[in-house]
């Protein structure tokens, strides 16, 4: 015998039972035979409940994400009252520690040979270090070339339990 039912998940009312009477059966030669007494099947939703104890653990966040600005002027410090990435604040209202990400500039030691002192990586994320002159007007501090790194959040959390 197959028997298919299925009881709505509404919150309450007509959906928390199913009932049916089963009043025929088909016989393995496909003949249909009338039951003296009809079975009545009665399905009834039940409340929800874990079977296994649920401990919190902690919540983190579902998507964080670094967000890569051009920063000519680069304001990363600890102590700048209006950094490039912004502030992130507890909800006391103060400054979360680190939040206000950080800076890579384009320096002259991108260019020097590392038996000079130079830093043999050419390239501060997307930024290319290699132009010379760029290079040099960082030094006089006319022009910057660096970016800024910004740790964001995601609006949806998850919980770990």
């Amino acid at each position: 015998m197959l028997l298919h039912l299925s009881v709505l998940s509404a919150k309450s009312g007509e959906s928390d039972t199913v009932e049916t009477y089963i009043t025929n059966v088909l016989e393995g030669g496909g003949e249909s035979r009338e039951l003296l007494e009809p079975y009545r099947v009665t399905i009834y939703k039940s409340y929800i409940y874990a079977l296994y104890r649920l401990e919190y653990i902690q919540s983190f966040d579902g998507f964080p994400h670094e967000v890569e600005l051009f920063a000519p002027d680069c304001r990363g410090g600890s102590t700048e009252k209006n950094p490039n990435c912004g502030w992130v604040y507890n909800k006391a209202g103060k400054p979360l520690k680190d939040s206000q990400g950080f800076c890579c500039l384009c320096m002259l030691k991108n260019k020097l040979p590392v038996w000079l002192g130079g830093d043999s990586s050419s390239t501060r994320s997307k930024q290319d270090c290699n132009d010379t002159l760029s290079s040099l007007l960082n030094l006089l501090h006319l022009t910057r070339r660096g970016s800024a790194h910004c740790l964001r959040h995601s609006a949806q959390w998850k919980i770990l339990m």
